[in-house]
């Protein structure tokens, strides 16, 4: 599912020191796979591989091209996907309650197989603590 975008407060900075920013994005939830193949640096010359999409993960799409990446997201509903140079962040819900999510970067990259494998495109794998590399996943929607 693809949520609609909007601004909501993120604490930033240590717990000592922490600022709450507003952030414009929107939430995506995406079957990903967890294949040997897709685990790779190099996921994305792997696209074209069988893969198994089982485990749901959500990936937060912020910043201030957020509003232009929705209807693209929108339009890749059911299609496979690899995003890359996306960070790790633990999300509170409540006090008690909190998920891991994917949040895009400056550094992200989506690609989709459509796009020829002759096109060389930007793979960016990104190595500094708390984030995680390369991602393969199916856009889930209605």
């Amino acid at each position: 599912s693809i949520s609609p975008v909007s601004v909501v407060p993120c604490m930033e900075g240590n717990s000592d020191n922490s600022v709450n920013v507003p952030v414009r994005g929107f939430l995506v939830r995406v079957m990903a796979c967890e294949g040997k193949e897709c685990r790779r640096n190099d996921v994305l010359d792997s696209i074209d591989c069988s893969h198994s999409f089982e485990k749901s993960v959500f990936v937060y799409f912020c910043g201030s091209v957020a509003a232009s990446w929705h209807p693209a997201i929108t339009k890749l509903v059911g299609r496979s996907i690899a995003i890359s140079g996306m960070k790790k962040k633990l999300v509170y819900i409540s006090k008690c309650d909190s998920m891991m999510v994917f949040v895009t970067t400056g550094n992200s990259v989506l690609h989709s197989p459509w796009f020829s494998k002759k096109q060389e495109g930007s793979k960016t794998v990104v190595h500094r603590r708390g984030n995680c590399g390369s991602y393969l996943g199916l856009v889930k929607g209605a």
